[in-house]
């Protein structure tokens, strides 16, 4: 199984917006701490290290730059999933046929 179908495999799992929803803030929070390691990284990078760092650095930049490849991935295709589920609604809707909004109802501190 590749990656892209455990992720849609994942995907298919979650049930309503509100579940797609939580999953895009989770991969864009991962994002947007990749992004600042990144800079970090960067920074370090520039100023005056010595060269076995420098190549280390390097080599870390190479990997980080490959996982937020992997993250936009995975947020383009929970946004696809998530236009796809509120179109089916509004098609469902469109046509005359009823459709259950689930709420969740967990019982927090319990």
């Amino acid at each position: 199984m590749t990656k892209k179908q455990a992720l849609t495999s994942t995907l298919e799992e979650l049930t309503t917006v509100s579940e797609l929803i939580d999953r895009l803030s989770i991969e864009n929070i991962r994002l947007w701490n990749l992004q600042e390691d990144i800079k970090k990284l960067q920074k370090e990078l520039k100023s005056n290290s010595i060269k076995k760092r420098k190549d280390e650095i390097k080599q870390l930049l190479l990997m980080k730059e490959n996982a937020k490849k992997d993250i936009i991935k995975k947020c383009a295709m929970v946004k696809k999933t998530i236009d796809e589920v509120i179109m089916n609604v509004i098609r469902k809707v469109a046509e005359g046929h009823r459709v259950n909004i689930t709420n969740e109802h967990k019982a927090y501190g319990k």
